[in-house]
Protein backbone atom coordinates (compact mmCIF):
# COMPACT_ATOMS: atom_id res chain seq x y z
CA UNK A 1 0.00 0.00 0.00
CA UNK A 2 1.14 3.56 -0.46
CA UNK A 3 0.43 7.27 -0.21
CA UNK A 4 0.00 9.26 -3.41
CA UNK A 5 1.99 12.50 -3.35
CA UNK A 6 1.31 15.49 -5.59
CA UNK A 7 3.56 18.33 -6.66
CA UNK A 8 2.09 21.04 -8.92
CA UNK A 9 4.27 21.99 -11.87
CA UNK A 10 6.25 25.19 -11.46
CA UNK A 11 4.30 28.32 -12.39
CA UNK A 12 5.84 29.52 -15.67
CA UNK A 13 3.38 32.36 -16.24
CA UNK A 14 5.40 35.42 -17.27
CA UNK A 15 8.49 33.37 -18.18
CA UNK A 16 10.25 33.78 -21.53
CA UNK A 17 7.95 32.64 -24.35
CA UNK A 18 8.07 31.91 -28.07
CA UNK A 19 6.40 29.52 -30.53
CA UNK A 20 7.50 26.75 -32.87
CA UNK A 21 8.06 28.20 -36.36
CA UNK A 22 8.77 24.91 -38.18
CA UNK A 23 7.22 21.60 -37.17
CA UNK A 24 9.64 19.22 -35.45
CA UNK A 25 9.35 15.43 -35.64
CA UNK A 26 9.83 13.00 -32.78
CA UNK A 27 13.55 12.48 -32.01
CA UNK A 28 14.36 15.85 -33.61
CA UNK A 29 17.10 18.02 -32.07
CA UNK A 30 16.81 21.20 -34.16
CA UNK A 31 14.03 23.53 -33.04
CA UNK A 32 13.13 26.54 -35.17
CA UNK A 33 11.17 29.17 -33.26
CA UNK A 34 9.86 32.68 -33.82
CA UNK A 35 12.66 34.15 -31.68
CA UNK A 36 15.43 32.80 -29.46
CA UNK A 37 15.77 36.07 -27.56
CA UNK A 38 15.89 35.42 -23.82
CA UNK A 39 16.81 31.74 -24.21
CA UNK A 40 20.27 30.39 -23.36
CA UNK A 41 22.27 27.19 -23.59
CA UNK A 42 21.52 24.80 -20.71
CA UNK A 43 18.10 26.37 -20.11
CA UNK A 44 15.12 24.02 -19.84
CA UNK A 45 12.09 24.67 -22.02
CA UNK A 46 8.56 23.30 -22.12
CA UNK A 47 7.29 22.54 -25.62
CA UNK A 48 3.53 22.22 -26.05
CA UNK A 49 0.41 23.27 -24.16
CA UNK A 50 0.66 22.75 -20.42
CA UNK A 51 -1.38 19.85 -19.02
CA UNK A 52 -1.90 18.28 -22.46
CA UNK A 53 -0.62 14.93 -23.68
CA UNK A 54 2.57 15.25 -25.73
CA UNK A 55 3.92 18.29 -23.88
CA UNK A 56 7.49 17.79 -22.67
CA UNK A 57 10.55 19.36 -21.07
CA UNK A 58 13.89 19.42 -22.93
CA UNK A 59 17.21 21.17 -22.41
CA UNK A 60 18.72 23.69 -24.83
CA UNK A 61 22.14 22.51 -25.99
CA UNK A 62 23.00 25.68 -27.89
CA UNK A 63 21.48 28.85 -29.33
CA UNK A 64 22.46 28.72 -33.00
CA UNK A 65 20.76 31.83 -34.37
CA UNK A 66 17.99 34.29 -33.67
CA UNK A 67 15.46 31.61 -34.63
CA UNK A 68 17.17 28.26 -34.12
CA UNK A 69 17.96 26.14 -31.04
CA UNK A 70 19.72 22.81 -30.71
CA UNK A 71 17.95 20.82 -28.03
CA UNK A 72 17.86 17.37 -26.50
CA UNK A 73 15.92 14.92 -28.67
CA UNK A 74 12.18 15.41 -28.31
CA UNK A 75 9.97 12.42 -27.56
CA UNK A 76 6.95 13.79 -29.42
CA UNK A 77 6.36 15.69 -32.65
CA UNK A 78 5.37 19.34 -32.23
CA UNK A 79 3.43 21.38 -34.76
CA UNK A 80 3.88 24.96 -35.92
CA UNK A 81 2.68 27.53 -33.35
CA UNK A 82 3.16 25.13 -30.42
CA UNK A 83 4.13 27.22 -27.37
CA UNK A 84 7.71 27.16 -26.07
CA UNK A 85 8.24 28.35 -22.49
CA UNK A 86 11.31 28.74 -20.32
CA UNK A 87 11.22 26.97 -16.96
CA UNK A 88 13.88 27.48 -14.29
CA UNK A 89 13.24 23.95 -12.94
CA UNK A 90 12.74 20.60 -14.62
CA UNK A 91 12.24 18.30 -11.62
CA UNK A 92 10.41 18.02 -8.31
CA UNK A 93 11.99 16.55 -5.18
CA UNK A 94 9.75 14.87 -2.61
CA UNK A 95 10.78 14.71 1.05
CA UNK A 96 9.42 12.75 4.02
CA UNK A 97 9.70 13.17 7.80
CA UNK A 98 8.29 11.42 10.85
CA UNK A 99 7.06 14.73 12.27
CA UNK A 100 6.03 18.16 11.02
CA UNK A 101 9.13 19.89 12.36
CA UNK A 102 11.53 16.95 12.01
CA UNK A 103 14.30 16.27 9.51
CA UNK A 104 13.04 15.78 5.95
CA UNK A 105 14.76 13.15 3.80
CA UNK A 106 14.60 13.12 0.01
CA UNK A 107 12.67 10.04 -1.09
CA UNK A 108 12.25 10.74 -4.82
CA UNK A 109 13.25 13.13 -7.58
CA UNK A 110 10.77 13.21 -10.47
CA UNK A 111 10.72 15.04 -13.80
CA UNK A 112 7.88 17.57 -13.77
CA UNK A 113 4.86 16.05 -15.51
CA UNK A 114 3.96 19.01 -17.70
CA UNK A 115 1.57 16.77 -19.66
CA UNK A 116 -0.55 15.78 -16.64
CA UNK A 117 -4.10 17.04 -17.17
CA UNK A 118 -4.32 18.10 -13.52
CA UNK A 119 -1.05 20.02 -13.60
CA UNK A 120 0.49 17.64 -11.07
CA UNK A 121 3.61 15.54 -10.76
CA UNK A 122 2.71 12.37 -8.87
CA UNK A 123 4.81 10.04 -6.74
CA UNK A 124 3.62 6.82 -5.13
CA UNK A 125 5.31 6.55 -1.72
CA UNK A 126 5.12 2.84 -0.98
CA UNK A 127 6.70 3.32 2.46
CA UNK A 128 4.54 6.24 3.57
CA UNK A 129 2.00 6.15 6.37
CA UNK A 130 -0.85 8.39 7.47
CA UNK A 131 1.45 9.78 10.16
CA UNK A 132 4.24 10.72 7.70
CA UNK A 133 4.88 14.37 6.86
CA UNK A 134 5.90 15.60 3.41
CA UNK A 135 7.45 18.55 1.60
CA UNK A 136 8.46 19.10 -2.02
CA UNK A 137 10.88 21.43 -3.77
CA UNK A 138 11.65 22.38 -7.39
CA UNK A 139 15.05 21.37 -8.77
CA UNK A 140 17.18 22.22 -11.82
CA UNK A 141 19.15 19.04 -12.45
CA UNK A 142 21.68 20.74 -14.75
CA UNK A 143 22.51 23.79 -12.61
CA UNK A 144 21.81 21.78 -9.43
CA UNK A 145 19.72 24.62 -8.07
CA UNK A 146 16.84 23.89 -5.69
CA UNK A 147 14.15 25.94 -3.99
CA UNK A 148 14.56 26.13 -0.21
CA UNK A 149 13.02 23.22 1.66
CA UNK A 150 12.59 25.53 4.66
CA UNK A 151 10.09 27.52 2.58
CA UNK A 152 8.11 24.44 1.55
CA UNK A 153 4.78 23.74 3.24
CA UNK A 154 4.65 20.60 5.40
CA UNK A 155 1.70 18.31 4.64
CA UNK A 156 0.67 15.23 6.59
CA UNK A 157 0.18 11.93 4.79
CA UNK A 158 -3.29 11.50 3.33
CA UNK A 159 -5.09 8.39 2.18
CA UNK A 160 -3.24 5.10 1.98
CA UNK A 161 -4.00 3.56 -1.41
CA UNK A 162 -5.73 0.22 -0.93
CA UNK A 163 -4.50 -1.38 -4.14
CA UNK A 164 -1.73 -0.93 -6.69
CA UNK A 165 -1.53 -0.03 -10.36
CA UNK A 166 -0.39 -3.61 -10.98
CA UNK A 167 -3.67 -4.86 -9.46
CA UNK A 168 -5.57 -2.87 -12.08
CA UNK A 169 -3.43 -4.11 -14.97
CA UNK A 170 -3.99 -7.68 -13.77
CA UNK A 171 -7.79 -7.31 -13.69
CA UNK A 172 -7.84 -5.66 -17.11
CA UNK A 173 -5.39 -8.12 -18.68
CA UNK A 174 -2.74 -5.52 -19.48
CA UNK A 175 0.94 -6.32 -19.26
CA UNK A 176 3.00 -3.76 -17.36
CA UNK A 177 5.00 -2.94 -20.50
CA UNK A 178 1.99 -2.71 -22.83
CA UNK A 179 2.10 0.47 -24.91
CA UNK A 180 -1.70 0.76 -25.09
CA UNK A 181 -2.46 0.53 -21.37
CA UNK A 182 -4.07 3.45 -19.46
CA UNK A 183 -1.64 5.97 -18.00
CA UNK A 184 -0.31 5.06 -14.55
CA UNK A 185 -0.92 8.59 -13.21
CA UNK A 186 -4.58 8.43 -14.18
CA UNK A 187 -4.94 5.05 -12.50
CA UNK A 188 -3.30 6.31 -9.30
CA UNK A 189 -5.80 9.16 -9.10
CA UNK A 190 -8.68 6.72 -9.62
CA UNK A 191 -7.31 4.40 -6.93
CA UNK A 192 -7.17 7.28 -4.47
CA UNK A 193 -10.74 8.28 -5.34
CA UNK A 194 -12.04 4.74 -4.86
CA UNK A 195 -10.09 4.39 -1.60
CA UNK A 196 -11.79 7.51 -0.23
CA UNK A 197 -15.16 6.29 -1.48
CA UNK A 198 -14.75 2.91 0.20
CA UNK A 199 -13.88 4.59 3.50
CA UNK A 200 -16.88 6.91 3.21
CA UNK A 201 -19.33 4.12 2.39
CA UNK A 202 -18.12 1.82 5.17
CA UNK A 203 -17.43 4.41 7.87
CA UNK A 204 -14.01 2.96 8.58
CA UNK A 205 -10.39 2.94 7.41
CA UNK A 206 -8.39 -0.13 6.45
CA UNK A 207 -4.95 0.80 7.72
CA UNK A 208 -3.68 1.68 11.18
CA UNK A 209 -4.56 5.32 11.73
CA UNK A 210 -3.90 7.74 14.56
CA UNK A 211 -6.99 9.06 16.34
CA UNK A 212 -6.23 12.31 18.15
CA UNK A 213 -3.11 12.87 20.25
CA UNK A 214 -2.03 13.93 23.73
CA UNK A 215 -2.58 17.54 22.68
CA UNK A 216 -5.64 16.95 20.50
CA UNK A 217 -8.10 14.56 22.12
CA UNK A 218 -11.29 13.23 20.53
CA UNK A 219 -14.26 14.30 22.67
CA UNK A 220 -17.47 12.34 23.32
CA UNK A 221 -20.60 13.47 25.17
CA UNK A 222 -21.57 12.00 28.54
CA UNK A 223 -24.95 10.36 29.21
CA UNK A 224 -25.00 10.05 32.99
CA UNK A 225 -26.23 6.46 32.87
CA UNK A 226 -24.60 3.64 34.78
CA UNK A 227 -23.11 0.87 32.61
CA UNK A 228 -24.00 2.78 29.48
CA UNK A 229 -22.15 2.44 26.20
CA UNK A 230 -20.09 5.37 24.97
CA UNK A 231 -19.27 5.24 21.26
CA UNK A 232 -15.90 6.78 20.48
CA UNK A 233 -16.67 8.00 16.91
CA UNK A 234 -14.22 5.50 15.40
CA UNK A 235 -14.50 1.79 14.62
CA UNK A 236 -12.86 -0.59 14.85
CA UNK A 237 -10.52 0.57 17.61
CA UNK A 238 -7.03 -0.93 17.55
CA UNK A 239 -5.89 0.51 20.87
CA UNK A 240 -6.59 3.34 23.30
CA UNK A 241 -3.57 5.23 24.60
CA UNK A 242 -5.56 7.37 27.05
CA UNK A 243 -9.23 7.58 28.07
CA UNK A 244 -10.44 10.23 30.52
CA UNK A 245 -13.75 11.43 31.94
CA UNK A 246 -14.72 14.58 33.81
CA UNK A 247 -17.47 15.50 36.25
CA UNK A 248 -16.74 19.23 35.96
CA UNK A 249 -19.68 21.48 35.07
CA UNK A 250 -19.48 22.98 31.54
CA UNK A 251 -18.03 26.48 31.57
CA UNK A 252 -15.49 25.62 34.26
CA UNK A 253 -11.94 24.37 33.85
CA UNK A 254 -12.24 20.59 33.57
CA UNK A 255 -10.50 18.19 35.91
CA UNK A 256 -9.91 14.88 34.12
CA UNK A 257 -9.77 11.37 35.59
CA UNK A 258 -7.61 8.89 33.69
CA UNK A 259 -9.31 5.52 33.32
CA UNK A 260 -7.68 2.08 33.19
CA UNK A 261 -8.90 -0.61 30.81
CA UNK A 262 -10.02 -4.03 32.04
CA UNK A 263 -13.03 -5.78 33.54
CA UNK A 264 -11.56 -5.39 37.02
CA UNK A 265 -10.63 -1.76 36.42
CA UNK A 266 -12.48 1.32 35.11
CA UNK A 267 -13.81 0.44 31.66
CA UNK A 268 -14.23 -2.34 29.10
CA UNK A 269 -13.41 -1.69 25.44
CA UNK A 270 -15.32 -3.27 22.57
CA UNK A 271 -12.74 -2.77 19.80
CA UNK A 272 -14.80 -4.06 16.90
CA UNK A 273 -17.80 -1.81 17.56
CA UNK A 274 -15.80 1.15 18.84
CA UNK A 275 -17.35 1.73 22.26
CA UNK A 276 -16.40 1.63 25.94
CA UNK A 277 -18.47 0.50 28.90
CA UNK A 278 -17.49 2.32 32.09
CA UNK A 279 -17.50 -0.06 35.06
CA UNK A 280 -16.71 2.38 37.90
CA UNK A 281 -19.91 4.36 38.51
CA UNK A 282 -17.97 7.21 40.15
CA UNK A 283 -16.23 7.86 36.83
CA UNK A 284 -19.35 7.99 34.67
CA UNK A 285 -19.71 11.57 33.41
CA UNK A 286 -23.06 13.35 33.84
CA UNK A 287 -25.26 14.23 30.91
CA UNK A 288 -23.13 16.98 29.39
CA UNK A 289 -21.15 17.61 26.20
CA UNK A 290 -17.52 16.64 25.68
CA UNK A 291 -17.15 14.90 29.03
CA UNK A 292 -15.19 11.89 27.71
CA UNK A 293 -11.96 12.28 25.79
CA UNK A 294 -9.50 9.79 24.31
CA UNK A 295 -6.79 9.17 21.77
CA UNK A 296 -5.20 6.07 20.27
CA UNK A 297 -5.29 4.18 16.97
CA UNK A 298 -8.13 2.79 14.92
CA UNK A 299 -8.85 1.04 11.63
CA UNK A 300 -7.21 -2.22 10.58
CA UNK A 301 -3.65 -3.38 11.14
CA UNK A 302 -3.42 -4.22 7.43
CA UNK A 303 -5.67 -3.85 4.40
CA UNK A 304 -7.83 -6.99 3.98
CA UNK A 305 -7.47 -8.77 0.64
CA UNK A 306 -11.17 -8.41 -0.18
CA UNK A 307 -10.97 -4.63 0.38
CA UNK A 308 -7.96 -4.46 -1.91
CA UNK A 309 -9.84 -6.40 -4.57
CA UNK A 310 -12.98 -4.28 -4.17
CA UNK A 311 -11.06 -1.04 -4.71
CA UNK A 312 -9.31 -2.58 -7.72
CA UNK A 313 -12.58 -3.59 -9.39
CA UNK A 314 -13.98 -0.14 -8.54
CA UNK A 315 -11.19 1.41 -10.58
CA UNK A 316 -11.82 -1.14 -13.33
CA UNK A 317 -15.46 0.03 -13.40
CA UNK A 318 -14.33 3.64 -13.73
CA UNK A 319 -12.01 2.80 -16.62
CA UNK A 320 -14.43 0.50 -18.43
CA UNK A 321 -17.17 3.14 -18.14
CA UNK A 322 -15.08 6.02 -19.49
CA UNK A 323 -15.45 6.79 -23.18
CA UNK A 324 -11.84 7.93 -23.37
CA UNK A 325 -10.66 4.35 -22.71
CA UNK A 326 -13.06 2.45 -24.96
CA UNK A 327 -10.55 2.18 -27.77
CA UNK A 328 -8.17 0.53 -25.31
CA UNK A 329 -10.56 -2.09 -23.97
CA UNK A 330 -12.42 -2.88 -27.20
CA UNK A 331 -12.01 -6.60 -27.84
CA UNK A 332 -9.92 -7.14 -24.68
CA UNK A 333 -11.34 -9.69 -22.21
CA UNK A 334 -10.31 -7.75 -19.13
CA UNK A 335 -12.08 -4.63 -20.37
CA UNK A 336 -15.28 -6.37 -21.44
CA UNK A 337 -18.11 -3.96 -20.48
CA UNK A 338 -20.16 -7.00 -19.48
CA UNK A 339 -17.86 -7.33 -16.48
CA UNK A 340 -19.07 -4.04 -15.00
CA UNK A 341 -22.15 -5.60 -13.35
CA UNK A 342 -20.02 -8.37 -11.84
CA UNK A 343 -17.49 -5.88 -10.52
CA UNK A 344 -20.25 -3.66 -9.08
CA UNK A 345 -21.72 -6.63 -7.20
CA UNK A 346 -18.28 -7.40 -5.74
CA UNK A 347 -17.89 -3.76 -4.65
CA UNK A 348 -21.36 -3.65 -3.05
CA UNK A 349 -20.89 -6.96 -1.25
CA UNK A 350 -17.56 -5.92 0.26
CA UNK A 351 -18.89 -2.50 1.33
CA UNK A 352 -21.82 -4.20 3.05
CA UNK A 353 -19.47 -6.59 4.87
CA UNK A 354 -17.49 -3.76 6.47
CA UNK A 355 -20.18 -1.10 6.75
CA UNK A 356 -20.52 0.59 10.15
CA UNK A 357 -23.71 2.14 11.47
CA UNK A 358 -23.01 5.84 11.02
CA UNK A 359 -25.26 6.78 13.96
CA UNK A 360 -22.49 5.64 16.31
CA UNK A 361 -19.67 7.33 14.45
CA UNK A 362 -20.79 10.97 14.49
Amino acid sequence: MAILLRGPIYDVVGMEYTEVATAIAAAGTTLTVDSTEGFNADDYIIIGNLNEEGTEIVKITSVDSSTQLTIGAVTYAHAIDSPVRYTPYNQIKFYRSTSETGTYTNIATETMEVDNENGLTLYNDTEGTTSSWYKFTYYNSNAQVETAISDAEAVKGGYILYCTVEDIYRILHFKADASDKPYEDNILMLIEGRTQQFDAETGSVFVTTDAGSSSDYIYVDGKGQYHDYYYLKRAPIISITALQTTQTTPGSTATWDTLTSGRDNDYILDKDNGYVKIVDSSLIPPLQPSSIRWYGTWGYSSTPDDVRNAVAVGVAIDLASASVYRAMYKGRDGFNPANIDKWQMQWDKTVEKYKRDSIYLV
